[in-house]
């Protein structure tokens, strides 16, 4: 089937591997840090309070609740990262369960050899995974690029949906580009019925998407794909205002909906190491 994408402008084609100044304000959040903060407050709670098993017994919870977590994450995103971070954190949750005088109280460190000697592999695999930016949720790098080529400036945020235009795509196509948005952490896909959103979620703003499956995302930023070809964008109110400068509403939103349609096609013709290296040359944060 060929494709066709009646309201595609040529946007990107000026900045296609080139470098272009920053249009998003630094990101000083530190919401993605909020697990492991909790957990060492926790912890020391249960080291002030109680025994040396106590805490082995609260840390072990922890990193198992933890463990549950990334599988749930990993079923609702379909991503390899979250296949990666299950893995290591069961591991370390056998690991310290079966710690001498832990919570299965074995005095043989025999099986706790084992599982630490497992979790060296499943921490490299994690460092591999951050250190090539597939760790990491790819909504900033979605707004710079989206960013881009706007150059207008406006009036400021407009809150309504944008529809963008009309395309010609088979519903298995958008159904397997979503899945393999949210394997690599693109977007993280809402299916319906009749259309596919694709919302681009920043770094420490994934928790209440991943583990509220009745969310509604109609304040958030997405772009959608529905089943006669229509494509709707949205920008938030908070996404709009991460930019330096008050940008054309509208140019912004053909300018990301361009570039999702680029990716769709990217995809379509097997290209997708092109979308993945377009992503990793915006150089945003490893945890940003």
């Amino acid at each position: 089937m060929t494709m066709r994408f009646e309201s595609v402008k040529p946007v990107f084609s000026e900045v296609k591997g080139m470098s272009h100044e920053k249009k998003l304000k630094p990101d000083h959040s530190l919401v993605g840090l909020l697990p492991a903060l909790i957990s060492l407050v926790v912890i020391a709670i249960v080291a002030a309070i109680s025994s040396a098993r106590g805490v082995a017994w609260a840390t072990t919870f922890l990193f198992l609740g933890f463990t549950g977590f990334a599988f749930a994450a990993q079923r609702r995103s379909g991503s390899l990262t979250y296949i990666a971070s299950t893995v290591y954190l069961l591991i370390a949750t056998l690991a310290l369960a079966s710690a001498p005088d832990s919570v299965f109280g074995l005095r043989d460190r025999t099986v706790f050899n084992v599982f630490k000697i497992l979790t060296l592999p499943s921490i490299a695999t994690l460092l591999y995974l951050m250190f090539t930016r597939r760790a990491k949720w790819r909504g900033r790098d979605i707004l710079e690029l989206a960013a881009a080529p706007v150059e207008d400036l406006g009036d400021g945020f407009t809150e309504r949906p944008y529809p963008f235009g009309k395309a010609d795509y088979s519903w298995d196509e958008i159904l397997g580009f979503a899945q393999f948005c949210g394997k690599y952490m693109i977007s993280l896909p809402y299916i319906a019925s009749e259309r596919v959103c694709l919302v681009p979620i920043r770094m420490g703003k994934e928790f209440g998407h991943l583990w509220n499956v009745s969310r509604s995302i109609s304040k958030d930023t997405w772009v959608c794909f529905d089943s006669e070809g229509n494509v709707t964008v949205n920008i938030s109110r908070d996404d709009y205002y991460l930019y330096h400068d008050d940008l054309s509403f509208d140019q912004l939103c053909d300018s990301l909906a361009d570039l999702y349609v680029e990716f769709l096609d990217m995809y379509r013709r097997g290209e997708t190491v092109r979308i993945i290296d377009r992503l990793n040359a915006v150089k945003v944060g490893f945890f940003s």
